[in-house]
């Protein structure tokens, strides 16, 4: 049984490239700024080396330092920029970082925070679930490599301050949540960390051969093949599973070999613990593919509904509408009634299947465009130009901005606000639908569930029709949900659902309030990435 392949060997990609590609010619700027809004977010210690710089210059080298990033990604280099890299921080000639800036937790965010970047954007790439499947194991071994391959320079450099700094090498590793040691082949013994005795679970020094005997059976000739190639290699590097207290975890060993007149006499490395990383890799990757397995199942949805179920409407409309016209006199006036309420019906469930097959198929488009909201919002104006002069509707709005989104879904949006408040408006006043906007700063939305940026585009759509109780706001946006009879007002009950989804699908929030019999108000607030 091979070893597990060591970490310089997990930085040659096949489809991470693509990827980092895609996100460089379409979507940098969203995701340098995504990736700062979440260093802020995380707190990173890092960050206090640009106090002194503005929002402006921040941004700048985020997008910079991104952008060299995925152009060494494109050109698989990550091998040789991570060594160079390493190689500048541990001699102290890093252009921006000192020697002894970084911190453990900044080594285990930056690269979460890479991490989680680059993850959100596969299923904009590919829908192909193997390249998906490929891609989340292919960030995962980049991740690691450089989470694994940082983490040992840092113990490198740490260590050569020991004496003095031992203290902070027992916090740093326990932040990172990894384990070291010393393994002295000279003396059979091995030194383990605070943390890695916490992840061995014993407080009594172990030998190799105790350490083994926890070595899950199948596993221990890879660990053992592992150990004896990096005496030959001069490092090691093995992931494997160990059995502790009727316990099974996931561990990734990291270590270098020292050498006295070409014998190796010492291995000193790490031991993490990835058990609760490879089980939400695991449950990952089944949620992707059961994710890919129900839109597969929408989209065949949507196709019988757009041809195998509207077509017989369509026939049963026409032919209805041909027997009312051509033998209306020889209907009696129950027949006509029967035959009317049939064509009713008929029409309806038209619409319903036309509004379900909007909302199935209302997904993430893969690019954004930098659009007038003015101008979507007034070619939303004269498509529903008769309704809104049938009503005698009024819409005021303070000029919207330009902003990156899916223009179509947008105009959905603003399309179903619109028809909504025209349609719940007050029988004896004519509706009137007031549209305005803010920017917004990260402080405004904090505690809402929304992507991070560094600002927001608020929009606000208010009326004076009906409104709704302030206990039934929870629910205005559910599937299939009504507040009002059939009778009442007629109407599908998807339009606000596909509100709220198009607003989901750009990252950010609607919320809506009401007071009952005097209007009804919607917020929307957009993350401007």
């Amino acid at each position: 049984m091979e070893a597990k392949k060591t970490p310089q060997d997990m930085l040659n990609f096949k489809h991470l490239s693509g990827l980092a590609g895609f996100i460089l010619k379409n979507h940098l700027d969203e995701f340098a700024a995504e990736q700062l809004a979440w260093c802020y977010e995380f707190n990173l210690p890092i960050l206090k080396l640009f106090k002194n710089l503005n929002e402006e210059q921040i941004l700048g080298i985020s997008k910079k330092t991104n952008a060299e990033l995925l152009q060494i990604l494109i050109e698989n280099r990550a091998k040789e920029h991570l060594d160079d890299s390493l190689n500048k921080w541990e001699n102290n000639k890093h252009e921006i970082i000192g020697r002894f800036d970084l911190v453990a937790e900044d080594i285990t965010l930056v690269n979460h925070i890479r991490q989680k970047g680059l993850k959100k954007w596969i299923l904009r790439y590919t829908s192909n679930p193997e390249e998906i499947i490929e891609l989340h194991d292919e960030i995962a071994d980049y991740t690691f490599a450089n989470n694994s391959l940082s983490t040992n320079t840092y113990i490198k450099i740490l260590t050569e301050r020991l004496e003095r700094k031992n203290s902070q090498l027992l916090e740093a590793q326990e932040i990172a949540q990894v384990g070291s040691f010393e393994w002295n082949f000279n003396e059979i013994s091995r030194d383990n960390s605070p943390e890695l005795r916490k992840i061995f679970e014993t407080e009594e020094p172990q030998s190799y051969e105790e350490m083994l005997s926890h070595v899950h059976p199948d596993d221990r000739e890879k660990v053992e093949k592992a150990v004896k190639q990096s005496l030959i290699e001069g490092s090691y590097g093995c992931e494997y599973r160990y059995i502790v207290n009727n316990k099974e975890k996931v561990l990734w060993t990291n270590a270098i070999i020292h050498y006295n007149d070409g014998k190796p006499v010492l291995m000193t490395g790490t031991v993490q613990d990835i058990t609760e990383r490879k089980k939400t890799e695991q449950s990952l990757l089944q949620k992707t593919f059961e994710l890919e397995v129900s839109n597969s199942n929408l989209e065949k949805f949507a196709y019988v509904a757009s041809h195998d179920l509207q077509e017989p409407l369509r026939k049963i409309l026409m032919h209805t509408d041909l027997l009312i016209s051509s033998e209306k006199d020889l209907l009696s006036e129950r027949g006509r009634e029967l035959l009317e309420k049939i064509a009713s019906s008929t029409s309806k469930m038209k619409s319903l299947i036309k509004d379900i097959l909007t909302y199935s198929t209302i997904n993430p488009e893969k690019k954004k465009e930098k659009v007038s909201l003015e101008h979507l919002l007034q070619e939303v104006k004269t498509e529903l130009e008769y309704l809104i002069s049938q009503k005698a509707a009024t819409i005021h709005s303070n000029h919207l901005p330009d902003a990156n989104v899916f223009p179509s879904q947008i105009k959905q949006l603003f399309q179903n606000l619109i028809a909504n408040s025209i349609k719940f408006s007050k029988k004896d006043q004519p509706p009137v639908i007031t549209i305005t906007h803010e920017i917004w700063g990260p402080e405004k939305v904090t505690g809402k569930k929304i992507t991070p940026a560094f600002r927001y585009l608020h929009i606000n759509f208010a009326d004076n029709g009906i409104g709704f109780k302030e206990d039934e706001a929870q629910e205005i946006f559910s599937l299939f949900k009504r507040l009002h009879s059939q009778k009442e007002f007629e109407g599908s009950g998807l339009g606000l659902a596909i509100c709220q989804k198009v607003v989901e699908n750009h990252g950010g929030l609607i919320e809506a309030t009401g007071v009952y019999n005097q209007g009804a108000n919607f917020s929307i607030i957009l993350p401007m990435l």
